[in-house]
C-alpha cells in the first residue's frame, strides 16, 4: 500500500513524526505537500491533517488572505486524488487556531471533507461534533464515508526532564 501524507513538513510536531514513524512499517509512505499539489505520484491513501497546512501557499494564506483562485485549485487537487485513491483526514480540530470563525477556511474545511472517504477521529466528542456540523455535508465521491476512532497519542516519544515534585510544585 502506498500513502502520500499530504501536508508541509511539521518536523517538531511529535503526533505527525510518531504517526509517520508507525505508518512507514506498514506501507510505503512518502510525506510531500509537493507530490500532493503537483498530482504526481501514485498512491493508494491520501492521508490529510490540517486543511490550513496542506501546501506552503495555504499556509501563507492562513496567515492572511485565502483567494478564491486558490480554493478552486484546492477542489481542483482533491478531485484530481479523489479520483486515483481514497482520501482520509485526521481531524485534529474543528477549524483553525488563529481562523475560527472566517467563513473562507469554513468553506475549505467542508471542501476537504467533502471530498474524504474517511475520517479519523482522536475522541468521540470529535465524531458527534463532526456530524452535526456537516449534517448538510454534500459528498464528491461515490463512496461512503466512514468514521473511525483512533484515540489521541500519548506523549511518551517526548523527553521529560521534569521530577514529579518540580512538577507538582509547578502546578
Amino acid at each position: 500500500m502506498r500513502v502520500l501524507v499530504a501536508n508541509i513538513p511539521l518536523p517538531r510536531n511529535r503526533f505527525l513524526v510518531d504517526l509517520n514513524s508507525a505508518l512507514s512499517q506498514q506501507c510505503v509512505l512518502t510525506h510531500s505537500s509537493d507530490d500532493f499539489w503537483g498530482m504526481q505520484g501514485i498512491y493508494d491513501i491520501v492521508h490529510l491533517h490540517w486543511p490550513e497546512y496542506i501546501t506552503h501557499e495555504i499556509e501563507t494564506a492562513y496567515k492572511g488572505q485565502f483567494d478564491e483562485n486558490l480554493i478552486r485549485s484546492l477542489a481542483e487537487r482533491l478531485a484530481f486524488w479523489s479520483s486515483r485513491a481514497s482520501i482520509v483526514v485526521t481531524r485534529h480540530n474543528s477549524s483553525p487556531h488563529d481562523a475560527p470563525d472566517d467563513p473562507n477556511w469554513k468553506r475549505v474545511y467542508e471542501l476537504v471533507f467533502s471530498f474524504a472517504a474517511g475520517v479519523v477521529h482522536m475522541g468521540h466528542a470529535s465524531i458527534d461534533d463532526f456530524k452535526q456540523r456537516y449534517c448538510d455535508l454534500v459528498s464528491c465521491t461515490s463512496r461512503p464515508m466512514s468514521h473511525s476512532l483512533i484515540p489521541i497519542q500519548n506523549y511518551a516519544s517526548l523527553p521529560n526532564t521534569v521530577s514529579k515534585d518540580q512538577a507538582r510544585k509547578a502546578f
